[in-house]
């Protein structure tokens, strides 16, 4: 098998969701999270969060074979730059980073 990477689309977004929630699901009984407690933790992840990440940024998908793996967003903000760094340099994070269990 190979890894294959892809800027995901919009209408992924539950799919994207699912598979962070599944990924964090170890999360959610080791540290006795709850939704209402925690309600932007990954665990909790829902397909309008993904949705307003790939309206600010970019989100990929990995998959091995045919079957989805894993995801990251990347956020770019070209405000954040240092002024010590060179002016032609964007800053930003990454977002979700998210990878299944048996991957």
């Amino acid at each position: 098998m190979s890894l294959r990477i892809v800027e995901a689309q919009p209408e992924q977004a539950e799919e994207v969701a699912a598979l962070i929630r599944e990924a964090f699901r170890p999360q959610v009984a080791l540290l006795g999270l709850r939704p209402e407690a925690n309600p932007h933790n990954a665990a909790f992840e829902t397909a309008e969060m993904v949705r307003e990440r790939m309206a600010r940024g970019v989100v990929w998908v990995g998959y091995e074979g045919e079957a989805l793996a894993g995801t990251v967003g990347v956020q770019i903000n070209p405000e954040w730059a240092s002024q010590e760094a060179p002016l032609d340099q964007d800053f930003g994070w990454i977002q979700r980073l998210a990878v299944l269990p048996e991957y």
